[in-house]
């Protein structure tokens, strides 16, 4: 029992004071033959396969070759992203957002470009000029998805953006940080334009001359599904990574925010008396 104890606390050197679980100040000690845990929040890994999810569904459509100029910079966003997502939850690295937040402003420059030229094909000539004419015909629906679709990506990189910039924002007890409820929102507005997709395909396209297969109509209500998951696990994540006890600006600013559950960072009680005294002070204010 006295081994225990004292691996827990060589292995964690600098746990975080009470007060502060969700502030990581951790320096990992690891002996040989130590198997690493997942340091982050477990929403990152559920995230991460909901991104891989996605980026599967994509594989689907490129190899049917569905607008393949813009579903291929769409799979190598979703691969970074998933990528990024699987790192975080591993390693807790707070870079990791902004890894995320490239591949999604890359993916607003795509929707953008897709809402003014459309489906294009460079490599053939007799299409590989910008459909401009598809704002007077029944597709100027699709376009107008197309550019909400670029503000939600926009949105999503700028909270990634924010969340990296002001770890501690809007911590508290039983939260964390605001990022995580902003974009929880900007990615269930993903599931209306995915189903207005999926519904207009069938609604208006069918029997014209730009009719959609139906394996592409699938993949949108598919998405749907994906999106609903990924933004319910933000929303966990945010009602779960608070600091699990009432902490005054001065702890908060004294240490590093990490997105890790509160449940996971609880140090024992020998780590909290090693600790105490090292404790910054908490205003009669805050408790």
């Amino acid at each position: 029992k006295a081994f225990g104890q004292r691996f827990h606390v060589d292995l964690f050197e600098n746990v975080a004071p009470p007060g502060c679980r969700a502030c990581v100040c951790l320096k990992p000690n690891l002996g040989r033959g130590h198997i690493m845990k997942p340091k982050g929040h477990v929403q990152l890994g559920i995230r991460g396969a909901t991104t891989t999810a996605q980026a599967v569904l994509t594989s689907i459509l490129i190899a049917e070759d569905v607008d393949l100029l813009h579903k291929v910079p769409m799979l190598v966003a979703q691969m970074v992203a998933a990528g990024s997502l699987y790192a975080q939850w591993i390693l807790n690295d707070r870079r990791m957002f902004i890894v995320r937040a490239v591949p999604s402003f890359g993916r607003c420059v795509v929707m953008l470009h897709a809402a003014m030229c459309g489906r294009i094909y460079p490599w053939d000539s007799s299409s590989s000029e910008c459909f401009f004419e598809a704002w007077e015909t029944e597709l100027w629906f699709f376009r107008v998805l197309h550019v909400f679709a670029a503000v939600r990506f926009f949105l999503n990189g700028l909270s990634l953006v924010l969340h990296f910039s002001f770890p501690t924002r809007g911590v508290s007890e039983t939260q964390g940080n605001e990022q995580l409820w902003y974009r929880a929102r900007v990615r269930i507005s993903g599931i209306p334009l995915n189903l207005c997709r999926g519904i207009g395909k069938i609604v208006i396209l069918v029997g014209g001359p730009y009719e959609r297969s139906t394996l592409e109509v699938t993949v949108d209500f598919l998405r749907c599904v994906i999106v609903a998951l990924a933004a319910a696990s933000l929303q966990r994540q945010w009602l779960t990574s608070g600091t699990g006890k009432p902490v005054s600006s001065t702890t908060l600013r004294d240490c590093e925010v990490h997105e890790v559950d509160s449940d996971k960072i609880s140090p024992t009680p020998d780590a909290e008396a090693s600790h105490v005294s090292q404790m910054p002070a908490v205003s009669k204010e805050v408790l």
